[in-house]
């Protein structure tokens, strides 16, 4: 998800209940909730192709889940403390210190948020880092949904709103908190039940890896599906209106050739950039021969772009031309 959405569902599960438990809740929750995105720092420090490689990896994983709440509340209560002796003794004595282990466990709330909510969309996570690769995707929900902005910036404004006004306001938040976990769970019910409509269309037994069919939300219409179907050579396109009396389900042409077939896809495919590429890209397609040079192969990824312009999806690499 986009990092407001993320803020936001911080701010939420603060106002939930748990902005009570420590002083830095709050905080705790708001960086917490993004900490996970540090790995985008990978983009100062290293090439688009490595950055891209790493990122919901090491700091999206099960690993990372352990160690960053730990790392954030360190940070809280020794930035707490250093406040604290600028204090007079006066105020010190007025105020208690943070305990951590409340601190710790809603550091962990805004951790473990973030990566639930990376889950849903098409682009993926790799839950098990550093102990495996592999990428789990939900295709429920579109990257930046404004329905879920709608409720978690509505829910919040409304709670806190509430509050100001001296009166309840934390059962505010948990409806607007089961508002979006009610959204999500139905969005993963029809994205589940679109692609078995287009499985069965294909005449693919269900379920079908989220490898070979893809079905993802438009950002706007929350019934419609647009997604790729691995056939070999190529990716269809289909599109599905899904209807609880009767879906549309369609086939949009052309589809999207992969050009695996060709050697020198191969062997842009052994080259270590190649290699690196291929762990990120979900739907890999190959142009052989890109801005007139044999020797040039462009990967780009189906979920983001088609054909062989440059995008921040794609990549190109350098391949030895046989007798050349």
């Amino acid at each position: 998800m986009d990092n407001l959405t993320h803020t936001m569902a911080g701010a939420l599960l603060a106002e939930c209940g748990l902005k009570h438990r420590s002083r830095l809740a709050y905080p705790a929750l708001l960086i917490g909730a993004n900490l996970p995105d540090v790995d985008i720092l990978s983009y100062v420090f290293y090439d688009s192709l490595t950055a891209l490689a790493f990122r919901r990896g090491w700091t999206h994983g099960v690993l990372a889940m352990v160690v960053l709440p730990v790392v954030l509340a360190t940070l809280l209560i020794v930035w707490s403390r250093a406040r604290r002796q600028r204090q007079s003794v006066e105020s010190r004595a007025s105020i208690a210190p943070v305990a951590y282990l409340p601190l710790l466990g809603v550091a962990a709330v805004g951790v473990v948020s973030h990566p639930l909510l990376d889950l849903v969309n098409n682009y993926g996570v790799r839950l098990l880092m550093p102990f495996s690769a592999r990428w789990f995707y939900g295709d429920a929900i579109y990257i930046v949904d404004p329905w879920i902005l709608a409720f978690v910036i509505g829910g919040t404004w409304l709670t806190r709103r509430r509050e100001n006004a001296g009166r309840p306001s934390v059962a505010v938040a948990r409806v607007a908190l089961a508002g979006v976990l009610a959204y999500i769970a139905a969005m993963t019910y029809i994205s589940h039940d679109a692609a078995r409509l287009v499985a069965r269309e294909a005449g693919l037994s269900t379920p079908v890896s989220p490898r070979v069919l893809m079905l993802d939300p438009d950002p706007v219409r929350a019934l419609t599906r647009r997604g790729l179907l691995d056939i070999g050579d190529a990716y269809e396109r289909w599109r599905v209106e899904w209807r609880p009396g009767g879906s549309r389900v369609e086939r949009v042409l052309p589809p999207i050739p992969k050009g695996d077939g060709d050697p020198r896809a191969l062997a842009a495919s052994a080259t270590h950039d190649g290699q690196r590429y291929l762990t990120w890209a979900r739907f890999p397609f190959f142009v052989c021969g890109v801005d007139g040079d044999p020797a040039l192969v462009h990967l780009g990824d189906a979920r983001y772009s088609e054909g062989p312009a440059p995008a921040w999806s794609t990549t190109r690499v350098r391949v030895p031309i046989p007798g050349a």
